[in-house]
């Protein structure tokens, strides 16, 4: 490692300073961002190009299923019987959102179905681009506008691919929208045009799951922005309770609370706490355990985001809020693990990230491209019989959430300040 510091010292002595001071692997990335050769450039835009392809391939002739599903419910918003509602392909799924989702996804419905689709993806690859402009941002903030812009579009064809990612472009999902939407909200910016807090409320009205972020703005104290995410989200259900009140009522009273009418809990797609410990368990653990489980996850996890964001990083803070929710939530399908791309990105340029980053970058993106959780046998009641190693298998993205919650709580609170020795794939 000296040898390479005295290299580059040699070769650009202005360049030396920083080196003294961050890890030099990220400095030789940040520099090389600001001027990248243009075979990587051209690279990068073909596996850009590719993912489009993937897309326009998934969208014409694999029918997502899910924007099936919000097409369905988007035209049935003002439909008292909303929920119990089916689309009229096979598997026959019902509308499982808040009934204001299907009123921001009704214009959709004012054009034809793939119209309608396409367009949806349009706005999916948009939101895949600003959520990883964004964290390079909170990542780097240093690095010039046009460096980041490289990095962007070096990091798209990459990031589409890994499996959580391309999940959503595969069944039509929204998750994609509102990573970019919180993330988008948290982001400082030296003039805001919008209220802090006004995207979160807007998030959780649509997926409930993003309230957590209203919890980590009023654990940080930040209460303005909390009333601003609060308020949104209260107006929202409000306006729909006017619209049509008996879907919105039914909601709140009965579907809200019922992870089945989403889909099986046991599934091995589902990456939460619910599903993994259950899975392990063989469904024997009760409901009340489960619930206290979760109700001390979400309280540790929080508050550890708020220590995280004081003293590490404010995305090393949010990475901690966003997997916090996904294990907490009843369900967390592969596609709602949207937060393994600002995971990548901190492990590759964040200030305050294992020393083993490589390793543990290697590892989780390896595991993501390789659909990993797919691998152990999946129907019936396979998921009871599961060998060791298929249980590592099928629940990897639980344990590298948890992986992650516990290296970050021990560089938190490590008193000697040296905790870059931790690695996520320990």
């Amino acid at each position: 490692m000296d040898a390479v510091r005295r290299l580059i010292r040699d070769h650009d002595p202005a360049f030396a300073k920083p080196l003294e001071s961050i890890n030099t692997s990220r400095a030789l990335l940040l520099r090389w961002a600001e001027s990248p050769p243009r075979l990587v450039i051209v690279i990068a835009v073909i596996l850009s190009m590719v993912a489009l392809g993937d897309a326009i391939d998934t969208d014409f002739f694999h029918n997502p299923i899910d924007f099936r599903v919000y097409f369905m419910g988007a035209q049935h918003f003002l439909d008292p019987h909303l929920y119990t509602l089916r689309i009229n392909r096979a598997p026959h799924l019902p509308f499982t959102y808040p009934p204001i989702a299907a009123l921001l996804i009704w214009p959709l419905t004012c054009i034809n179905y793939l119209t309608g689709l396409s367009l949806w993806s349009v706005l999916s690859f948009g939101a895949l681009g600003l959520i990883i402009h964004t964290v390079i941002g909170l990542a780097a903030r240093d690095l010039s506008t046009r460096a980041k812009l490289t990095l962007t579009l070096l990091m798209f064809g990459p990031c589409y691919f890994l499996e959580p990612i391309r999940q959503n472009f595969n069944f039509g999902q929204i998750n994609l929208l509102l990573g970019a939407m919180i993330l988008y909200d948290f982001a400082n910016r030296d003039e805001r045009r919008i209220p802090r807090g006004l995207l979160i409320g807007l998030a959780t009205a649509i997926k409930l799951i993003p309230g957590i972020f209203i919890l980590f703005l009023l654990v940080r104290r930040q209460f303005r922005s909390a009333l601003v995410a609060t308020g949104t989200f209260l107006g929202s259900n409000l306006l729909m309770l006017a619209i049509n009140p008996v879907a919105t009522r039914s909601y709140w009273s009965d579907y809200v609370s019922n992870p089945g009418h989403m889909g099986g809990v046991l599934y091995n797609s589902n990456q939460s706490l619910f599903g993994v410990i259950q899975r392990l368990a063989h469904h024997a653990v009760s409901n009340l355990t489960l619930t206290a489980v979760v109700a001390v996850t979400l309280l540790v996890g929080v508050t550890l985001a708020a220590f995280v964001g004081s003293r590490k990083s404010e995305l090393a803070a949010l990475i901690t809020v966003g997997f916090t929710g996904d294990l907490v939530s009843p369900i967390s399908w592969s596609h709602h693990l949207y937060w393994f791309v600002p995971l990548l990105i901190w492990l590759a340029l964040g200030k305050d990230s294992p020393r083993l980053r490589v390793l543990s970058m290697v590892v989780v993106a390896t595991a993501c491209w390789a659909s990993v959780i797919w691998l152990p046998p999946k129907d019936g009641n396979q998921t009871f019989h599961w060998t060791g190693l298929e249980q590592i298998a099928g629940n990897a993205y639980a344990l590298f959430m948890v992986a992650f919650l516990m290296t970050i709580a021990i560089q938190t609170f490590r008193r000697n300040g040296d905790s870059s020795e931790v690695s996520l794939s320990a």
